[in-house]
């Protein structure tokens, strides 16, 4: 028995001094280690085409391919059939429409005679276009980043979903209309283009004028008038061939890109992996800087980056002072007042007239903002303010959010290397044309800073002077 014990206490004496002998190893091994901070892991890296894409540009037979689009259209086709009844792409859909309702009524002639125009109902129908071909007409290489900078893709098309939107229209002097309409066939090629000049953005227009068939019925008060419909008719292919056939296009961004005026919402607080970055804790590092007005080789390019609890979207400077663009957001209930006075007033540091918020009424939408009594008002959700009454009427619209941009004078200096600026390395062919160029770094000399605002903010105005308006 005791010898057992002896065995025993011999061997947890061995294991204890083995384990003690690897702890004192391994800790002297450890507190040789020098003490270093993780190594940076880029999060971002620059553009690299892959070679064999390289390659194929370099095809001459390229443009004579056509390539059939079976995967695309049964892709197509499925997502289609899954979405088309879908709260979220029928408002996608209406969304789109007011837009070119909104077009229609603000920047034609037929505008005028027009109050409002409601979609009754709408049918998206039970089809998507069938893309035949497809083939490469010009994919234009920058040969120094090796990136492309223009690419056009033939598109042979055939539609006969029946499409179909039913419409009322609100006319001037109380009178009403209605009008349906129905694609019943639309055959064509179309070029796609993805481009960055001069910001990048896409289109689509027809090579020409394609095979269109509609349905057409309109009332006026409420009484058909069938001997209008061959004249609608007329009218629908003389727009499609006017905006939608080469060398007419309109340019358009999403879903792919982002407008060159829309800036992202504001944060309370910046945060990176998980974690907020506290006062001295980020880094930025200006990659490359794109998307802008193209400018001679010689020119300088001069670039700001602020970082700020504001969202800087320009600096307009004159030789009267500077003001500082915002967009500004105001969200209010249906029937709700905004809660804003206007007025037209001569702004003497621009030597103009200009729409100015004149009061803002306390305990109404407008009030929880940041506007002020004297900010000039440019635009209501990017349309631009021709007027006071035209303000207003921006305003009253049903939407409950509205943006309005405004521009505030400024206490910002520019600086001395700013005023310094060379004019004689600028070309004719670099003029910033909004402030929207500005923002981006486009700005050449002082020069073409003063020639941008006036640009943006010579806004003629109708209505007599000192004339109030309240928005409801």
């Amino acid at each position: 028995m005791i010898f057992l014990s002896a065995i025993l206490v011999a061997f947890l004496l061995g294991v204890g001094i083995t384990l003690l002998l690897q702890w004192v190893l391994i800790s002297s091994w450890f507190s040789r280690i020098t003490v270093a901070q993780p190594s940076f892991k880029p999060q971002y890296s620059k553009f690299r085409m892959p070679q064999e894409i390289l390659l194929l540009l370099q095809n001459t037979d390229l443009q004579k391919e056509k390539e059939s689009c079976n995967t695309i259209n049964l892709i197509v086709q499925f997502l289609f059939k899954e979405l088309k009844e879908t709260k979220k792409f029928r408002r996608w859909i209406i969304r789109k429409m007011s837009l070119e309702f909104e077009e229609l009524l603000q920047r034609t002639k037929a505008g005028k005679l027009l109050e409002q125009i409601t979609v009754r109902d709408f049918n998206v129908g039970d089809t998507v276009p069938l893309i035949k071909s497809v083939s490469v007409q010009n994919a234009k290489v920058n040969q120094n980043k090796h990136h492309i900078e223009e690419l056009d893709v033939m598109v042979e098309l055939d539609y006969d979903g029946g499409f179909q939107l039913s419409i009322d229209v609100d006319m001037v002097f109380g009178k009403t209309a209605f009008l349906y309409v129905k694609i019943t066939c639309l055959r064509g090629i179309g070029r796609f283009r993805l481009t960055r000049d001069p910001y990048t953005h896409w289109s689509f227009s027809f090579c020409e004028d394609p095979k269109i068939e509609f349905e057409a019925e309109s009332q006026f008060q409420g009484r058909p008038i069938p001997q209008v419909t061959n004249l609608i008719i007329s009218q629908l292919k003389r727009t499609v061939r006017k905006k939608h056939t080469l060398p007419n296009y309109k340019m358009r961004y999403k879903p792919f890109f982002t407008k060159p005026d829309e800036r992202k919402q504001r944060v309370s607080d910046v945060q990176l992996v998980d974690s907020r970055v506290s006062l001295g804790q980020l880094e930025v590092t200006v990659m490359e800087c794109s998307r802008l007005v193209k400018a001679d080789q010689q020119c300088k390019i001069y670039c700001t980056v602020a970082i700020d609890k504001d969202d800087w979207i320009a600096l307009v400077s004159s030789k009267h002072g500077s003001y500082v663009t915002h967009d500004i957001e105001i969200i209010k209930t249906a029937g709700q007042q905004i809660g804003i006075m206007f007025k037209r007033e001569f702004v003497l540091e621009k030597y103009e007239e200009q729409i100015v918020i004149e009061t803002i009424s306390p305990y109404t939408p407008a009030s929880r903002t940041e506007l002020r009594k004297g900010d000039i008002l440019i635009s209501v959700n990017g349309v631009k303010v021709l007027s006071v009454r035209h303000a207003v009427k921006l305003l009253t619209s049903p939407t409950g959010r509205c943006v309005l941009r405004i521009e505030r004078q400024s206490h910002i200096k520019i600086s001395s290397s700013m005023q310094e600026m060379p004019r004689a390395t600028m070309t004719d062919d670099f003029r910033p044309t909004d402030v929207d160029s500005l923002s981006r770094g486009s700005i050449g000399s002082t020069a073409e800073v003063e020639g941008a605002a006036e640009e943006l903010l010579n806004i003629t105005m109708a209505e007599p002077s000192g004339k109030l308006r309240q928005v409801k």
